[in-house]
């Protein structure tokens, strides 16, 4: 795996977590557990660490992607609003595996940031002045984030990457009906064969945004991070080894680590099966859940342990 791909983290002060530490991350990982363990939070603190070469309004235009994927906040934003959502994510101390740690805290109505031994500060009341609230980070996807917005974002990263083509071939895979995609008038369009014409990508159901979605963050982010909240959202179950399969073909390919959530059994089956199929030992599953004493904890699967328990048929969505 390539040494940029985070491994292990630490987690102190963030949300559901205190002091939380695993380790073990492989290429693929796939987050499991029960409803409100902290499944989203996990993978927030994680997308948070591998900003951390990033300068102070990136990292904070980070924070406020998560808060837009949650649909708590608007495209304007007043001061006062805004540092009701950044005191959410304070005390953060974060630490990847490579020994880079963010702390994050507010005061007097500036965020302050230590990245390693480097203080930095922003001072929030000047924050719309800088540009950066309408900053969409197209890595860290959730159901509420796939709009036109992160349509165009992403399939620019296609185009650069000169993947149109292998992209309208995987949609006509899912979609035989549709033959090519495009921006027209700065809105998402599909080409329906049956019409002969371009139709809005939301005149579809939802399984055919996100499929675009996850296979172009793919392309946009190679050598990077990306992150899926609730990956089968949208998807039919039938549809999941078909997914699977571009998802770690593709990661491979893009040297891309990928974290993603559900809840989903059959997603979670699909998964296993699809990396077993493809002979693929760089996936992992996390499990959540809850200790004796109340706090949140982790079981890390290697390829290995993972495909044993599921063929054993163990339940592996959280305890």
């Amino acid at each position: 795996m390539s040494e940029h791909f985070i491994r292990n983290i630490e987690i102190k002060n963030f949300k559901l977590f205190k002091d939380f530490k695993a380790d073990g991350f492989g290429r693929v990982n796939l987050i499991g557990g029960k409803n409100n363990v902290g499944k989203t939070a996990f993978m927030e603190a994680i997308f948070f660490t591998t900003q951390l070469k990033e300068d102070v309004q990136h990292i904070f235009s980070a924070l406020l992607n998560i808060e837009d994927n949650r649909n708590t906040i608007e495209e304007e934003i007043d001061n006062t609003a805004l540092v009701k959502i950044l005191k959410k994510f304070v005390p953060l101390e974060l630490i990847d595996h490579l020994g880079h740690k963010l702390t994050i805290g507010i005061t007097q109505d500036k965020l302050r940031l230590t990245i390693l031994n480097d203080d930095k500060e922003l001072d929030i009341s000047q924050a719309n002045n800088l540009g950066i609230l309408t900053k969409h980070t197209a890595s860290f996807l959730s159901s509420n984030s796939i709009n036109n917005q992160t349509l165009k974002i992403l399939f620019d990263g296609v185009k650069e990457q000169r993947k149109r083509e292998e992209l309208n071939k995987y949609l006509s895979d899912f979609d035989p009906d549709i033959s090519d995609v495009d921006t027209i008038k700065e809105l998402f369009n599909v080409y329906s064969i049956s019409q002969s014409d371009w139709r809005s990508i939301f005149d579809y159901g939802d399984g055919i945004r996100h499929y675009i979605v996850y296979i172009s963050a793919l392309w946009a982010n190679k050598n990077g991070f990306v992150y899926f909240d609730e990956i089968e959202n949208g998807i039919h179950y039938t549809n999941l080894d078909k997914l699977w399969e571009i998802i770690l073909t593709l990661s491979k390919d893009q040297n891309v680590q990928i974290f993603a959530t559900t809840h989903s059994k059959e997603c979670i089956e699909s998964y296993a099966r699809v990396a077993k199929k493809l002979e693929d030992n760089e996936i992992g599953f996390i499990e959540l859940g809850r200790n004796k004493k109340g706090a949140i904890d982790s079981v890390v699967m290697d390829s290995e342990m993972f495909q044993r328990y599921v063929k054993l048929g163990n339940e592996v969505r959280g305890w």
